[in-house]
């Protein structure tokens, strides 16, 4: 009978391997989900839901360059979310 790979790593004394695969698949979730769900990660509310920077770009298929350079530059929620070839309307202060 053919070993699993975690069933592999545990007999050879690897437990961080084993106990990573065991948690992911206790709590059926993805590495990818937990990287998102980190202290560090700004969350932004747009359209009724908290996203991070990474989940706006995918969601409204914006690069994630853009989407944090809009953010630096300081622009709003409404306008971050627009296309590519959006241009911010000027302000005087006069």
């Amino acid at each position: 009978m053919k070993k699993k790979k975690w069933e592999h790593a545990k007999t050879k004394g690897n437990k961080t391997e084993s106990i990573a695969k065991d948690w992911l698949s206790k709590y059926n979730c993805k590495q990818e989900d937990t990287m998102r769900n980190t202290r560090r990660n700004a969350k932004y509310f747009v359209n009724g839901e908290y996203l991070c920077m990474a989940e706006i770009a995918e969601k409204y298929n914006i690069s994630y360059y853009v989407i944090r350079s809009r953010i630096r530059l300081g622009w709003s929620i409404d306008e971050l979310i627009q296309p590519v070839g959006y241009r911010r309307k000027k302000v005087n202060h006069e």
